[in-house]
């Protein structure tokens, strides 16, 4: 006999005993069967190529996030303080790149960002044009991890291009973005644990 649950959400699912893998292989495998096409980002002056870009590295964030939440999961304690919050963040970052982004490009050379959002509210995420180096699907994917925490309450309250994540005196570094766009780029570590 086969037992079924029905859950509404990651957490829901954990209470009643489940890992958090499981949970991202059951939203997978339901996903992939009932759309296979997962994103339907919209784009305003970005071109075919940019648009192809960022809708091919989409598709490797949210294979990323799979990856992090998976081994936050079972790598680290779940009572380490700042774990919980960052596998809500991450699922939360993955269901708002699932549910698709309005990608507004522009060629802003005296601006210095790549991308950048409003935190919480819409699907507009802006992109440098001027950052064309960055346009490989590691940089973007990261990227877009990055501005989809913002969707889920993260803060630009530091940055760690040269550093691994760690707190500030005002912010946790599960409240970072960088964070997650660190994670992405050079895989998951805990700040005071091993990295």
């Amino acid at each position: 006999m086969k037992l079924v649950y029905r859950c509404n959400s990651q957490n829901e699912f954990h209470k009643k005993g489940f890992k958090v893998k499981n949970f991202i292989k059951l939203i997978t495998i339901t996903t992939y069967l009932s759309t296979h096409n997962v994103m339907g980002s919209s784009f305003d002056s970005c071109g075919d190529t940019v648009s192809q870009k960022i809708i091919n590295a989409e598709t490797v964030a949210i294979e990323k996030i799979d990856e992090m939440v998976s081994i936050l999961d079972d790598k680290y304690n779940p009572n380490i303080d700042g774990i919980q919050n960052s596998i809500e963040i991450l699922m939360c970052a993955q269901n708002k790149i699932r549910n698709s982004f309005h990608f507004v490009c522009k060629n802003e050379p005296e601006k210095n960002y790549f991308m950048r959002t409003l935190p919480l509210i819409g699907k507009e995420i802006l992109v440098n044009l001027n950052f064309k180096k960055l346009f490989n699907p590691l940089n973007l994917s990261s990227a877009i991890i990055h501005e989809a925490t913002h969707k889920c309450g993260t803060n630009d309250a530091a940055y760690f291009r040269t550093s691994s994540p760690k707190s500030t005196r005002l912010f946790h570094w599960s409240s970072i973005a960088d964070t997650y766009e660190y994670w992405a780029k050079n895989g998951v570590c805990i700040p005071d644990v091993d990295c």
